[in-house]
Formats: C-alpha cells, structure tokens, sequence
C-alpha cells in the first residue's frame, strides 16, 4: 500500500499509516485501451455524497489502511483504523477521517499526534477536522527515555529497537518530512570574505531547540557543502 507516514515508535515498531492512498474506482481508463485516457478523479466525490451514513461501512473499507511493522521478527500485522462518527454539524452525515494527507506529530509521551487529512478528493482537494491521538503503550509495554534535543544525540545504545531516535519534522518543503526550512541571517564582515551566521532566538523564530544540519547552496539551490549547526532556546550558535 502507499504508506502516507511511516512512524517510529518507542517500542521500536513502526507504526504506518495511509488512509485511502489516492486511488481510484475501477474502471480505470488507460492507453492504448483509450485513446484520450481521462485521469482519475479519486474515490471521494463531492457530487456523490460520499459521507452519508448509509455509506459509512463503504467508507470505512476504503480508509482502514493501519499496520505495525516489527523490525524484531519482520512482520506485519494489521491494526483498525478509527471509526467514524457522526458529524454534529451535518445531520444525516459522518465525519471523514481518511489519513491520508493528514499531519502528524510526536508528543512527548511518545504517543503521536494526527491531525485533519482528505476530505473530498474530487472537484478540488480538501481536508477535513479530525484529530487523533495514537497511543504505542496499547500496542507494546516498553520504557521511554527522555530526550534533550540541545545536546548531540548520541545511538551507541546497548538495545537500539528500545531507545529509537525520532525525527519527526513539524514542517516540510516539496512533501519531504524530513526537511524543515528556516531563514537564517548572515552579515558580511568586511575585511574577510567570510559571512557571521546572525544571532536568532529560537523561541520567537519558532525554531525546535536541537541540532541541524545546515547546507551551503548555489544559485541554482545545488549544495555545496553542509555543517551541523545548534539551535538553542536562546541563540543560534554555529
């Protein structure tokens, strides 16, 4: 399946989950069966009305895409996907809950954050207000350390499937989860043609205090070279 998140959990399982993964009905039209094919339009239409509660079951099928991964004994194995319940601002009607294109976050716990996702797929995309709160301890019993992000993190562990590192990034360019863009200030000094990276405070840029790694671009966006740079609740050093 087209797994939209892939999350680490503490116990060192991964739990994934995709919704209704951009598909569609069949038939789906192709060439050369079809001369001009026409390209699909998704499974939730607008003009369908596809949250009415006589098609909850329909729905439900479409979005119960949740596993766990267990890298231990590299397995799978299914776990249900929320159920829908109904919509108090639409009579007659269920509020969506696809997880597909939904956001989603590590709270301190461990437990992870999903927030919103596909509503309509078909005039326009939209999204929809649901939020839920995974919680691993249901899944697996298993200790949680707790993490400073202001300090190198370190993974000479002696039992790395219990103490996994999470990156989880809270912000993303071109959909790659794992960058998260911030807007740093240099000054050019002078005498030198070297830039001093400006002091940023953290808190106001909204910056998770941590490391990053910072890399050097060309006009045309290709790297450089790159430099772990640490950003704290204060300041930024290099």
């Amino acid at each position: 399946m087209q797994t939209a998140h892939a999350v680490l959990l503490p116990s060192g399982r991964i739990l994934l989950a995709s919704g209704s993964s951009w598909r569609n009905r069949g038939p789906i039209e192709t060439y050369p069966h079809t001369a001009d094919p026409q390209s699909g339009r998704g499974i939730f239409r607008e003009e369908e009305d596809p949250f009415l509660i006589n098609k909850i079951e329909d729905y439900y099928q479409l979005v119960n895409n949740v596993g766990i991964y267990d890298p231990s004994k590299n397995t799978f194995y299914r776990i249900p996907h929320p159920e829908p319940v109904p919509d108090p601002k639409w009579p007659e009607h269920f509020a969506p809950n696809d997880f597909f294109c939904t956001g989603h976050l590590h709270v301190p716990d461990g437990n992870v954050l999903f927030v919103g996702g596909t509503q309509y797929y078909y005039p326009f995309r939209t999204g929809h207000r649901a939020t839920y709160l995974f919680d691993w301890r249901k899944e697996v019993q298993t200790g949680w350390n707790n993490v400073d992000w202001r300090r190198m993190p370190s993974v000479a562990f002696v039992n790395d499937s219990t103490n996994p590192w999470i990156f989880a990034g809270s912000a993303t360019h071109g959909w790659d989860s794992g960058q998260r863009l911030i807007n740093l200030s240099f000054t050019r000094m002078s005498s030198t043609s070297a830039l001093l990276l400006t002091t940023l405070d953290a808190r106001i840029a909204l910056i998770a205090p941590a490391f990053y790694m910072m890399f050097y671009v060309d006009c045309m966006g290709k790297p450089s070279a790159a430099q772990i740079i640490r950003f704290d609740d204060q300041a930024v050093q290099p």
